[in-house]
């Protein structure tokens, strides 16, 4: 029994890490990201015209990505949101690709790795 106890705490622990990464990673992070982004970093550029200030968040988000593979990669993603916010005026586009995007970045990253 103890043995059984123990097992099943770690088991609650897993899932209540692996909830607040979830959270985290596909809710908290895209949701900020898009605000400042697509929000501050956008409008502060758009003085340099819509295209430059399109390509300047999104360089400036694929700045804040780790390895050069991550920041190639960020960059699309940040064309691609900085885009759809100034196409349609509204950053609720991009947190939701944003969120869709880290979900099955995760997704990947969790079957690659193999789930427990």
């Amino acid at each position: 029994p103890k043995h059984l106890c123990r097992q099943l705490i770690i088991i609650i622990l897993h899932i209540v890490t692996g909830a607040a990464g979830l959270l985290r990673s596909c809710l908290v992070l895209p949701v900020a990201e898009e605000l400042v982004f697509r929000g501050a970093a956008l409008r502060l550029l758009r003085p340099l015209g819509r295209n430059a200030a399109i390509l300047g968040q999104a360089v400036l988000f694929a700045a804040l990505h780790g390895s050069l593979q991550a920041k190639a990669y960020a960059l699309g993603m940040g064309l691609l949101f900085g885009w759809a916010a100034d196409r349609s005026g509204s950053l609720l586009p991009g947190i939701l690709l944003h969120i869709l995007n880290n979900g099955a970045v995760l997704a990947r990253c969790l079957a690659e790795r193999g789930t427990p």
